[in-house]
């Protein structure tokens, strides 16, 4: 560890504190998912505030944990993000946008998206942005073997909800 990174223990106040004094107890809209009997107000209103929920873990410092800072993140260790994720526990949490937006599209990005790519779509990613996934229109693949997942494509039951997809098809890329 050098010594830029914020220790783990001052880490875990800081995010302790974010938790206890900004998010909620987890509700059944988080573990009810394809069984939901909400109505399209309520799971919009609960969209609205995922997506505020994911801002305020951006503007506090607590999205992108082990994100390069230069795309948005905080640049912390894996040991960071272990500790955020027992301080979240049992508290409300941005799933619908971190399960299809960011577990995938958050991982291959960095690996396999261009540097204008990176810059462009991580920050957004992190902070929630209304930006469209269609407005994207990324490419990523392995540099040099024109093999590219491209476009948009459906990775969950609630990535119509997510702003950012990735298609996993691995098609071949001219040129």
């Amino acid at each position: 560890m050098t010594a830029d990174l914020e220790p783990l223990g001052d880490f875990r106040a800081r995010a302790r504190a974010f938790v206890q004094g900004n998010l909620g107890p987890m509700t059944d809209a988080v573990t009810d998912g394809l069984r939901s009997t909400r109505s399209d107000e309520q799971e919009l209103a609960e969209v609205a505030r995922e997506r505020e929920v994911q801002r305020m873990l951006f503007d506090a410092g607590l999205a992108g944990i082990t994100v390069d800072p230069a795309y948005g993140g905080q640049g912390l260790t894996t040991a960071h993000q272990t500790v955020l994720n027992e301080e979240l526990l049992g508290h409300e949490y941005p799933s619908r946008f971190q399960v299809p937006t960011l577990v995938p599209c958050a991982a291959v990005i960095p690996e396999f998206g261009t540097e204008q790519q990176k810059l462009e779509h991580l920050p957004k990613i992190l902070s929630g942005s209304k930006e469209d996934a269609e407005a994207t229109g990324a490419t990523a693949g392995p540099a040099g073997t024109g093999k590219a997942a491209s476009g948009t494509g459906s990775v969950s039951p609630d990535s119509a909800l997510a702003k950012y997809c990735v298609d996993y098809t691995g098609k071949a890329r001219a040129g």
